[in-house]
């Protein structure tokens, strides 16, 4: 059966408030620089400051006078590269019946700092009855993108790959017997092998080691040489190990 992981390349930290304005009727009533309220926040170790204005944006030409906006500015120094973060923000209803217009619904916008963005018009604000004993309340959401560190990866060049001497080494293990599992004995002569080995380099030896004979469990081989005189026992285990 596959199986299928999942690995976060990214993660958010989130923080949601609501920020309430008492006195509203005294607020619209400020200029623009006095009817900015601001709350400090902070988020993934970051400081920020959300800024209400209550009274209308300053400048513009007194264009946006007459909206409410929110704001978002960040106050920290970046750890790493570009802090990324969005700004979520919607009124709340102050009655239960909720209703049916944009205002209710949360916007977000991935933040550019020092970039307000309009909430609502005050005609809107009061004809839509968010104000309830001379107050309105918004909720605040603050996201930041939480990039995990890359996991360090090892090049081509910093991996150590073995030379190619595979032979050499098998000669060392017989020579020093290290592991060994059965000895041969030719002529009184004997001489520690491995088995494994030896079974991958002949077939007669995989069966006598490995298959039915009774040589399977044994420690010991004994081989009797007729005729001419044997190959020396140590260098025909070598051609095989």
């Amino acid at each position: 059966m596959e199986k299928t992981t999942c690995t976060n390349l990214t993660d958010v930290v989130r923080s949601v408030q609501l920020l309430k304005v008492n006195g509203y009727s005294m607020t619209k009533t400020m200029d623009c620089e006095e009817g900015c309220i601001k709350s400090r926040w902070n988020v993934d170790g970051y400081d920020w400051e959300i800024r209400l204005y209550s009274a209308g944006l300053p400048g513009n030409g007194g264009f946006y006078s007459s909206w409410i906006a929110v704001e978002l500015v960040f106050l920290s120094e970046a750890r790493a590269r570009n802090v990324k973060a969005t700004l979520g923000y919607r009124l709340v209803d102050p009655i239960p019946i909720a209703k049916l217009n944009k205002f209710s619904e949360e916007r977000r916008h991935t933040v550019t700092f020092k970039n307000p963005h309009l909430i609502i018009e005050t005609s809107d604000l009061e004809r839509w009855h968010y104000i309830k004993d001379d107050s309105f309340t918004v909720q605040c959401t603050i996201t930041v993108l939480n990039e995990i560190p890359d996991l360090p990866t090892i090049s081509a060049k910093e991996v150590e790959v073995p030379s190619s001497n595979l032979h050499e080494h098998l000669g060392d293990l017989l020579k020093t017997g290290t592991g060994a599992d059965v000895t041969f004995v030719v002529s009184g002569e004997s001489f520690a092998a491995h088995k494994a080995i030896l079974a991958a380099r002949s077939p007669v030896l995989m069966a006598e080691f490995f298959g039915q004979s009774k040589e399977k469990s044994s420690r010991r081989v004994e081989i009797k040489v007729e005729g001419e005189e044997p190959i020396p026992i140590s260098d025909a285990v070598l051609r095989l190990h």
